[in-house]
């Protein structure tokens, strides 16, 4: 969807009237100290997206040379992001995964399977091996 435009005025005698201009947002009339600390802000910001780039690239290449190296990369990536959680959030996470595997019948073979299908299968279901 375009923008919605302001309808033109036109006089009385039908002679059209130019818009108003533009007018700046509210920071034109910004003072002298306040200009130059907005240009030190904006510059800060700039130098620290550089940085940013230069730092995603080292991420990069440490990444290819895990690799490179035979590592998983993609559990690498989950196990980081397991990292930066906090222990309780990092633990609500798990158990929530836990259970939808276990709803799913994925924990079967595993000895916390074993355990959740003794503990929820009454022993005459369970069928011996």
């Amino acid at each position: 969807m375009g923008r919605k435009r302001k309808a033109v005025d036109v006089d009385e005698d039908d002679t059209f009237q130019q818009p108003p201009e533009p007018a700046i947002g509210h920071n034109s009339n910004l003072s002298g100290p306040q200009r130059k600390a907005m240009v030190g802000y904006v510059r800060e910001i700039e130098l620290l997206a550089e940085k940013m780039k230069t730092i995603q690239a080292d991420i990069t290449a440490t990444f290819k040379d895990a690799k490179e190296q035979g590592f998983d990369t993609k559990a690498m990536r989950h196990v980081i992001k397991m990292r930066r959680m906090e222990q309780d959030a990092r633990d609500a996470f798990e158990n929530a995964i836990d259970s939808y595997k276990h709803a799913l019948g994925m924990l079967a073979d595993t000895p916390l399977g074993d355990a959740a299908m003794a503990r929820d299968v009454p022993q005459a279901e369970q069928q011996p091996f």
